[in-house]
């Protein structure tokens, strides 16, 4: 798509054409060409839309699911009555903390 663009802005910029933009000012047609370009049209945007919801409930899953197994391993812990424990390279330690703020 860059090429394209840039084909279409060298061709503009040699002919010199311009537009009357908004207000009555004068665009010339490669200021018209790239504002078009950067904005994203209605169809992008309704592919992006369930693009991003997909993502975002992915996301929760993913975090549903690490607390799932964080949740586990604080059982495992409890069950073995250990603040402290290893597993091959990892060392997961968990401790209650009791704060008395008032």
């Amino acid at each position: 798509m860059k090429k394209n663009l840039s084909l279409l802005v060298v061709s503009a910029a040699l002919i010199g054409a311009t537009l009357t933009g908004c207000g009555g000012h004068e665009t010339s047609y490669v200021e018209g060409v790239i504002e078009q370009a950067q904005k994203m049209s209605a169809n992008e945007l309704e592919r992006k839309i369930p693009k991003t919801q997909e993502w975002e409930s992915l996301a929760e899953e993913a975090k549903a699911e690490a607390e799932a197994l964080r949740d586990e391993i604080k059982a495992e812990m409890l069950e073995r009555d250990t603040e402290e424990l290893e597993a091959g390279k990892y060392i997961v330690r968990w401790t209650s903390v009791l704060s008395n703020r008032f």
